[in-house]
């Protein structure tokens, strides 16, 4: 089965591109790749909470910056102007329906024609990365909150506590996204 396109939605009511939507945005490229990029539309959503003025800059800092590499390779930029505003759908759909299919998403390239597992392809290892960085941000504030005395304070020490469990279950995460050795050893060998 062949692929028309694929919608990412972005709030444009969102101040910044950072943590959440930026690692959002990295992961959807690779899980999509460069051959299925073309038939991406990048659809900015939520423009009924910002001014006009205002939902236009931010739309210019995201073609400019984060959508750039995106754009040119293919992908285009539309305005979803919310669920009363059905021409803005019709022509979302409409820019998919136009385009040439693909037939796979790179994820699905990598785990059924390359027999992949997840942590091998190139979503897994955004997703580790991102894993790996929320990681050390739980531990900052783990140390942070330790320093603040969190022994000692009711409130603290269950934040403390919410804290400690997250580090467990994002460090688990983490150790589900490891090659097992024996892939690796496979792997090594056949590049020998």
């Amino acid at each position: 089965m062949k692929l028309a396109g694929v919608v990412y939605l972005h709030e444009i009511s969102q101040p910044r591109m950072m943590g959440a939507p930026r690692r959002n945005l990295e992961m959807f490229r690779e899980l999509c790749g460069e051959k299925a990029i073309r038939n991406v539309v990048l659809a900015t959503t939520k423009w009924e909470e910002v001014s006009l003025d205002l939902g236009e800059r931010r739309e210019q800092q995201l073609r400019d910056n984060y959508w750039k590499y995106m754009l040119k390779l293919g992908s285009q930029m539309l305005r979803f102007r919310g669920q009363h505003d059905t021409k803005s759908a019709w022509e979302i759909v409409d820019r998919i329906l136009n385009h040439v299919s693909v037939d796979a998403l790179q994820i699905q390239e990598e785990m059924v024609d390359l027999r992949r597992i997840l942590p091998e392809t190139g979503a897994g290892r955004a997703l580790r990365a991102t894993l790996m960085e929320l990681l050390v941000a739980q531990e900052e504030i783990a140390t942070k909150l330790k320093e603040q005395g969190a022994e000692d304070d009711a409130r603290l020490r269950q934040t403390f506590e919410e804290n400690k469990r997250m580090i467990e279950s994002i460090a688990k995460q983490i150790q589900g996204l490891k090659i097992p050795l024996a892939r690796r050893v496979i792997a090594f060998m056949r590049c020998q």
